[in-house]
């Protein structure tokens, strides 16, 4: 019988040679973003979330951008490219009340 993975457009002889490939194949990983580890399923990655020293690693720019709902925050970008990014989206202007207020938000959490 033959084993199917979608993503990639593939077929495998067989279900163990299809778990092989979901191991060693990027598309499959989930990955954790404070400590760039990755894990072959959701379940480990969850369970490791949970592990206290990694929900420690948050940072202050992490917890600012987060603080925006709407805002698609990615750690990997720099603080400007981020703040640039959240600026456009929320149609900031320079003395604007609440440009200027999240602007010193931002300040403090560098």
């Amino acid at each position: 019988m033959r084993s199917r993975c979608v993503p990639y457009d593939r077929s495998f002889d067989s279900e163990a040679s299809l778990k092989q490939h979901k191991r060693t194949s990027l598309v499959h990983a989930f990955n954790c973003t404070p400590c760039n580890r990755r894990f072959d399923s959701e379940e480990a990655l969850q369970q490791h979330l949970r592990d206290p020293r990694i929900q420690d690693t948050e940072t202050p720019l992490d917890i600012f951008f987060r603080s925006f709902p709407a805002f698609n925050y990615d750690p990997s970008l720099s603080p400007a490219t981020s703040y640039t990014n959240l600026q456009r989206q929320e149609g900031w202007r320079r003395n604007i009340a609440a440009s200027d207020d999240t602007w010193n938000r931002y300040q403090d959490a560098l």
